[in-house]
């Protein structure tokens, strides 16, 4: 699945339940909140925060990722963004 495709396909599968009424800016508070699981993990893994099991946090951070990246994507369709085109915009300007 591509980036384009991904962003359709979850567009559908917010519409399909609902959830492309949440406003954007409540996604983007969401996302905000994924971040700062992202950021706790990331902690642990580099040894800042104390980490029982290093393996199982860098699974948790995976999951995040994921998560966050959802965020992401939806908070881009709300606003009529096509993070295909945006994501190769932002290879021209690297």
């Amino acid at each position: 699945m591509d980036i384009r495709e991904y962003q359709n396909w979850l567009r559908a599968w917010d519409e399909a339940r609902g959830w492309d009424r949440v406003l954007p800016s409540h996604t983007l508070m969401h996302a905000t909140e994924e971040l700062g699981e992202v950021s706790k993990l990331v902690q642990m893994i580099e040894g800042y925060r104390a980490c029982a099991d290093l393996e199982q946090a860098r699974r948790e951070l995976a999951l995040e990722l994921s998560d966050l990246q959802v965020m992401l994507f939806k908070l881009a369709y709300q606003c009529g963004v096509d993070m295909d085109d945006a994501m190769q915009q932002g290879q021209r300007k690297a």
